[in-house]
């Protein structure tokens, strides 16, 4: 059995000592020094079930100001990429049958992230790889609200891809597979 405190301390690990430390989302430091970013891991991988896990999570953020984000771990999908990606796409059809879709959108992250039309080795994978498949639900207000504050929010994915040119394929595996390795 998977332990789901171990996916969320390598995630959490990742968003601070990745995400936050190399600024590639701008706005992670607020939501982490606020202590506004909530984890929560379902080691399940029953569709019907995760759906209706992250609908009433959706519905809990909904009622409530706090977590300003989360992030959704499922580890049952670290080998199915594909998989993964339909999983996030059901639930963007979740947020659209429930009219959600003003308040929420999605973010996807996973080991073996791949864009498409891109090299399969590119280093421009890893703005979107960690350490296991994750769901990030982010309130609509927020990202409004960070993008008033962020001068020139478009260039924030070209920046990244520089970046992880710069950085490059080698090092950037390194990386994930060292925050992967940690257990406690």
């Amino acid at each position: 059995m998977l332990d789901t405190e171990v996916c969320i301390s390598q995630s959490r690990n990742w968003v601070e000592g990745f995400i936050q430390k190399r600024n590639i989302c701008p706005f992670a430091a607020k939501v982490i020094i606020e202590k506004q970013l909530a984890y929560r891991c379902f080691d399940n991988n029953d569709v019907e079930y995760c759906l209706t896990e992250i609908f009433v999570l959706l519905r809990k953020m909904q009622a409530q100001a706090s977590p300003e984000t989360m992030l959704i771990i499922l580890p049952a999908w670290q080998e199915d990429f594909d998989g993964f990606l339909e999983v996030c796409e059901l639930a963007r059809e979740l947020l659209a049958a429930h009219e959600l879709q003003n308040e929420f959108q999605f973010a996807t992250f996973h080991p073996q992230y791949l864009f498409q039309n891109e090299a399969p080795d590119s280093p421009s994978h890893y703005t979107n790889r960690s350490p296991w498949p994750m769901l990030h639900i982010i309130r609509q207000s927020s990202i409004s609200n960070a993008l008033r504050h962020y001068p020139d929010p478009e260039a924030i994915p070209e920046k990244n891809i520089e970046m992880m040119h710069k950085l490059g394929s080698d090092y950037l595996r390194e990386q994930l597979l060292r925050i992967q390795a940690v257990t406690e």
